[in-house]
């Protein structure tokens, strides 16, 4: 029981001692003399990345507003129906589609 409290309070003095989070942004993994060793390495890595990262090419973006509808060709108020097309209304429509 002795070594479950001893966990415990290590553990609530590791919390309260990083509230803040600034201990574990100051903690390490690699000693100071490796991370200045490997710097070099990151750079030319990250430089190479950024030379040989293709940029996206632009692409197409096409509006179709939809083909005449029966109320459209009588000059009727649609609001929100919803006609079906005219024969007109298809023909546009299947023009739009190739």
């Amino acid at each position: 029981m002795d070594r479950f409290r001893k966990r415990i309070t290590k553990y609530q003095r590791e919390v309260e001692s990083n509230e803040d989070g600034y201990s574990d942004m100051m903690k390490s993994g690699r000693p100071l003399w490796r991370r200045a060793l490997l710097l070099p390495l990151k750079v030319a890595g990250k430089l190479a990345q950024k030379v040989t990262r293709r940029l996206p090419e632009p692409g197409t973006l096409i509006l179709i507003r939809h083909g005449e509808s029966e109320w459209n060709a009588n000059k009727t108020f649609t609001g929100w129906a919803d006609p079906d097309l005219s024969q007109q209304g298809y023909r546009e429509v299947e023009h739009a589609a190739r």
